[in-house]
């Protein structure tokens, strides 16, 4: 899809953080509350997963220390 379709879901969002912060509100309010939850916890469980993952200071994403 593209942004300068009038006709797309994405017309009107110029790709800001201002612009994607307001899609994203919008598809929010299209969810029932029911949805809205089953989203926001899906949400934590994957992010639950990742919770002790991050690399040390000091390491990149490889595992090199970095100079």
């Amino acid at each position: 899809m593209n942004a300068r379709d009038p006709e797309s879901e994405w017309a009107g969002f110029d790709g800001t953080f201002e612009g994607t912060r307001r899609r994203q509100e919008l598809a929010g309010l299209e969810l029932t509350p029911a949805e809205r939850l089953r989203w926001l916890e899906e949400r934590m469980t994957e992010l639950l997963k990742l919770k002790g993952r991050a690399a040390p200071p000091g390491q990149a994403a490889s595992g090199k220390t970095r100079v």
